[in-house]
């Protein structure tokens, strides 16, 4: 029997995570995606139904409200779905017949996926599967409020063909060819991450939510300081931090920036890669802990520098409703260079290529600093796994290229994209905000020496901009 042994894992169990049989499912899918998309096309131009197994498939699998344990599949299940495979004439029967039995499993289990992910922190890598949020996070498409797809501008395609061959609307495999990156699915804070926007819309950030960029300065090469390490090739830098001479107007004008992004009602505050040290790391949080009415707050970066700790570039992300004990933290693993006194040095950090997605049932976002966002694989598993969000925290002069990125990862994998940018010339943006809908992404780049605050609403057009040392008034 053509491909009989791709499917040997669902053979002799009394039982089996419906999570893992629809795994191994999208697996056959994938492997055999030529054929599969094949005899698609053959079908379509046929006038043949789409699924054919579909009817064989609903008589197998029980619907989640008639199971006694809707998150198994039993061994009556389990036989008969391998009896169905099992009667495929070629491999490209047993790819359509793989792919019908995941849509029914999808349609009456796939709500239950979730729950063997929730309350864990999970590495990931090729072919493992991921649950996916459902496509129902609202903004506004074409002047109604749409939900968003998988696909760009997908408004009108068939939720049939809304997913991938090897995808499922409630499940997705993990991109192959990711070389060094290692995945993690943290799904520890399902509850808080689908509490994050309360309201009548469920933990996702509606058009009335609001989003702050807190710029501490825009005069970077005048205010900041940093460590020359001279004895490696290529010549690096580490320790970027404020200079001790205005280290007390700075802090005083970041927790300014803070106040200024919460009094204008701000969900969701990041701040810029590398603008922070240990110390106002900790002030940061405690600013957090007291101000409520902010969900999520991206503490900018900072390179780290105490006793025992690796040498990294480190965001530091603080949910609403976390526990205070908890720590959420993604390390930069990007390579970033600066010409400094006529000299291109580099930054010399640890990269560990982990990327998290940050998970609940309904909502999930990624934090990236800076270059990140721009490379292959990264981008691959966010649009493939469906992240909500990417938050970014960067430092970065050329940020044309951040627009032009930002806006195809928002319309590829229909992705909220946010960064926050220190920026190094007059012409650099500060705050970038990509949706996905056509045109060009909502950006600004005025800027003021003291720092700015930049706000924008989910489905704003532009953004409304504040000096940090001037009244609330003055815009």
């Amino acid at each position: 029997m053509p491909g009989e042994t791709a499917y040997d894992e669902l053979r002799g169990h009394d039982e089996l995570p419906t999570v893992d049989v629809a795994a191994c499912l999208l697996r056959i899918c994938r492997t055999r995606a030529r054929e599969l998309d094949r005899v698609l096309q053959r079908r379509h131009e046929a006038g043949a139904p789409y699924g054919p197994y579909l009817s064989a498939a609903e008589a197998i699998i029980v619907d989640h409200r008639d199971s006694l344990d809707p998150e198994f599949l039993h061994r009556r299940e389990l036989e008969q779905i391998v009896s169905l495979l099992a009667a495929a004439a070629e491999l490209e029967d047993l790819a359509l017949r793989a792919r019908d039995i995941a849509t029914v499993l999808d349609v009456r289990r796939g709500g239950h996926f979730f729950s063997w992910f929730a309350g864990a922190r999970i590495s990931r890598g090729s072919g493992d599967p991921i649950p996916v949020p459902p496509g129902d996070v609202v903004i506004e498409e074409k002047g109604t409020a749409r939900g968003l797809t998988p696909a760009p501008d997908a408004v009108d395609v068939p939720l049939s063909l809304a997913v991938p061959l090897d995808g499922m609307h409630h499940l997705r495999l993990c991109p192959d060819g990711i070389g060094k990156l290692e995945i993690v699915f943290d799904a520890r804070y399902d509850g808080v991450v689908d509490a994050l926007f309360s309201g009548h819309r469920i933990a996702a950030p509606g058009p009335d939510v609001i989003w702050a960029s807190v710029i501490p300065s825009c005069a970077i090469a005048r205010e900041l300081t940093y460590d020359l390490i001279d004895n490696v090739e290529p010549p690096a830098f580490y320790r970027i931090r404020p200079l001790p001479s205005i280290a007390a107007a700075y802090r005083a004008r970041l927790r300014r920036g803070l106040d200024i992004a919460a009094q204008h009602g701000a969900s969701v505050i990041v701040l810029p890669e590398l603008c922070c040290d240990a110390g106002i790391e900790e002030e940061i949080a405690a600013w957090f802990a007291a101000n409520r009415s902010v969900a999520l707050l991206i503490a900018g970066s900072r390179h780290l520098e105490g006793a025992g700790e690796p040498r990294r570039n480190r965001a530091r992300v603080m949910l609403r409703g976390m526990p205070s004990s908890e720590r959420l933290i993604h390390d930069k693993f990007s390579n970033f260079s600066l010409e400094i006194g006529g000299v291109c040095r580099v930054e010399l950090i640890e990269r560990p290529n982990l990327i998290t997605i940050v998970a609940g049932r309904r909502w999930s976002f990624s934090p990236l600093i800076c270059k990140d966002m721009m490379e292959p694989a990264p981008r691959r598993v966010l649009i493939d796994l469906r992240a909500r969000a990417v938050l970014v925290a960067s430092m970065s002069p050329k940020t044309d290229l951040y627009v032009t990125s930002a806006r195809a990862m928002a319309q590829e994998g229909q992705i909220l994209v946010f960064v926050s940018n220190g920026p190094h010339e007059s012409v650099d943006d500060v705050a970038i905000f990509a949706q996905p809908r056509r045109g060009d992404p909502p950006r600004t780049s005025e800027q003021a020496a003291e720092g700015v605050v930049a706000v924008i609403r989910t489905n704003g057009k532009i953004f409304e901009l504040f000096r940090i040392n001037a009244s609330l008034e003055e815009s």
